[in-house]
């Protein structure tokens, strides 16, 4: 697939989020790299070692888990990952918080404290928003809502 065609399924796809989408993905964004120490555009990016990784699959998770996005929706967004590698790092993560590491369940319930109101990450307007109009790419997702 050429990156003109693969950049054009992305502005198509990033056309179909709506307004409190983008606003959600852009805060768990930055309220992951606040605890992590890493930019959002590092997170975004095709970084390989172990602690960005682990960064990434967080961000995973929390998408899954509080907006409810498939695994082929996460994987546009994080840089065209193909939706078993999202799969993957979810259950990672879940599996960590509930078995092998309690010190990540703290760190996740702390990220998602830093969230808005939990119920605008839950409930999504079916409003629709033009790519023109957000500042988000498909390299880093600079939204931060006031």
């Amino acid at each position: 697939m050429s990156s003109e065609s693969s950049g054009r399924q992305n502005e198509d796809f990033m056309r179909l989020l709506s307004r409190h989408d983008i606003e959600d993905i852009g805060w768990i964004l930055h309220a992951v790299a606040d605890w992590s120490g890493y930019s959002p555009s590092v997170i975004m990016g095709r970084g390989r070692h172990q602690p960005l990784s682990e960064v990434r699959q967080v961000v995973m998770f929390l998408m899954r888990e509080r907006l409810d996005l498939s695994y082929s929706q996460i994987g546009k967004l994080l840089d065209n990952r193909d939706h078993t590698t999202i799969l993957y790092g979810c259950q990672k993560i879940d599996k960590l918080m509930k078995r092998h590491d309690p010190k990540l369940r703290v760190d996740i319930e702390g990220i998602i404290a830093l969230l808005p109101v939990q119920e605008s990450l839950q409930n999504h307007s079916n409003g629709q928003v033009s790519l023109a109009s957000t500042s988000i790419s498909a390299t880093a997702i600079d939204v931060y809502p006031e």
